[in-house]
């Protein structure tokens, strides 16, 4: 029995984005706390399901200090945050978490209003040219059942993809280079 697949939750009302906003991508920094929690606030219960594969996380009060904690914590060699910001607010964050043999988990998600905008794409490339200059040879991360989104981005790369069937989602590795 498996997470059931990521859908756009039926309450969420945030407006449409119609075109691409340019963005800055950057290092999150100690400073970007108010606007990474406000970010944090903003995503809708399927898009922190299919983030964090946990269907009752909620990332306000508690858990959402912890996780802002997480992100923000000063560790540059291991686990590097990068944001995509649009003026004051932040829209998209990926990370990659450093692993040993030439590996690092990736992790994105992306403001519900402005998904479908290439905002994952843009970090995921920037994370790439990060990780091949560490010495990074593949990504590997794990996902929800059901999100085609993140599928399909990670297969527009180009780059070789292997996907596994797991208790609770599905594991990938994304090969950078050979």
């Amino acid at each position: 029995m498996g997470i059931p697949p990521v859908t756009p939750s039926p309450i969420d009302k945030s407006p449409v984005v119609k075109h691409p906003v340019p963005l800055d991508l950057r290092i999150a920094q100690v400073d970007d706390r108010d606007a990474v929690r406000a970010f944090l606030g903003r995503l809708s219960p399927s898009t922190v399901r299919a983030r964090y594969l946990q269907p009752s996380l909620k990332l306000a009060g508690p858990s959402g200090e912890r996780e802002l904690n997480r992100l923000l914590a000063a560790n540059a060699a291991k686990h590097v945050v990068m944001l995509a910001v649009d003026g004051a607010d932040v829209r998209g964050i990926g990370e990659l978490f450093n692993q040993p043999i030439g590996r690092a988990e990736l992790g994105l998600v992306v403001e519900d209003a402005f998904q479908g905008r290439g905002i994952g794409r843009a970090l995921l490339r920037r994370l790439t040219r990060l990780a091949l200059a560490r010495g990074i040879r593949a990504f590997t991360g794990d996902m929800a059942h059901g999100n085609a989104r993140a599928v399909a981005l990670l297969q527009r790369t180009g780059r070789p993809l292997k996907t596994q069937v797991v208790s609770g989602g599905v594991q990938f590795t994304l090969v950078l280079q050979s």
